[in-house]
């Protein structure tokens, strides 16, 4: 979080970030959950400034990320990538703009 651009943390709010093991009932019947790296749970930030109740969170699968890379220094890379990724949820973009933004 800290290396995000202070215009984009500011406009973070109101989201959980957590750490899990591996995926659990959330991922349930995605594809390739046990590669997950990470998952993004909840409304939009559009949503919530809306009023949806929902709590927004992200998880981050401690095991996958470990297993996805070859060192510490990769690891950090990777969870800082994951990071930006799910936050790309949060905005409201899908996986396909995401990607092709290079997340």
């Amino acid at each position: 979080m800290a290396e995000l651009p202070p215009e984009i943390g500011e406009l973070i709010e109101s989201v959980e970030i957590g750490v899990q093991a591996r995926p659990g009932r959330e991922a349930r019947g995605l594809r390739d959950a046990h590669q997950l790296l990470g998952l993004y749970v909840g409304p939009t930030r559009d949503e919530i400034k809306a009023g949806a109740l929902e709590p927004a969170r992200i998880l981050l699968y401690q095991r996958n990320l470990e297993a996805a890379c070859k060192d510490r220094e990769e690891l950090a890379v990777e969870v800082a990538k994951t990071l930006r990724h799910e936050l790309g949820h949060y905005f409201g973009f899908g996986d396909r703009r995401l990607r092709g933004l290079g997340h």
